[in-house]
């Protein structure tokens, strides 16, 4: 659902409407992410397993089908909508979550997180270049950064 928002007034305006159906969802969170004011990537789902990423623009049309369906629990949007970053779940190795970016100018989906436990809850850095996350281990969860083209090391926050 989308509905204006007047800054000015303080107040929404007009009322609200559906812009994308069916979002799809996991657990108790829908899964789509924004970038700016126009920009809004979301996933469609027959089923929890086959989740499509999409485009919808800020005119109100539903745009075209990116990237590969999967297991996606999240998706974070970076700040220029050129790439995201999903948390794909692995379920031939115990409920694993690993981290991917998907660059829609390259048409790429490349892994950035690797080892043990659940990678999740990705956030983008403002400037596109690195990506802040978790990591839970049985012993707890940390905080973890690394760029997003996955040349280097994670690094505790």
């Amino acid at each position: 659902m989308v509905q204006p928002y007047g800054a000015q007034a303080l107040r929404l305006s007009e009322e609200p409407r559906t812009v994308a159906e069916p979002v799809g969802t996991f657990l108790d969170r829908g899964l789509f992410t924004a970038a700016g004011a126009k920009t809004l990537l979301y996933a469609t789902a027959a089923d929890a397993l086959d989740m499509q990423l999409r485009w919808f623009d800020g005119s109100g049309t539903a745009g075209a089908a990116v990237g590969v369906p999967g297991a996606y629990s999240v998706v974070s949007l970076s700040v220029h909508a050129m790439r995201a970053v999903v948390a794909a779940s692995e379920f031939d190795r115990s409920a694993r979550r690993t981290l991917w970016v998907m660059d829609f100018a390259r048409g790429t989906r490349t892994r950035l997180t690797f080892g043990p436990g659940r990678h999740r809850t990705p956030i983008w850095s403002s400037d596109g270049k690195t990506v802040v996350y978790t990591t839970e281990l049985s012993e707890g969860a940390t905080i973890m950064r690394k760029r997003a083209d996955g040349d280097e090391e994670p690094r505790f926050k």
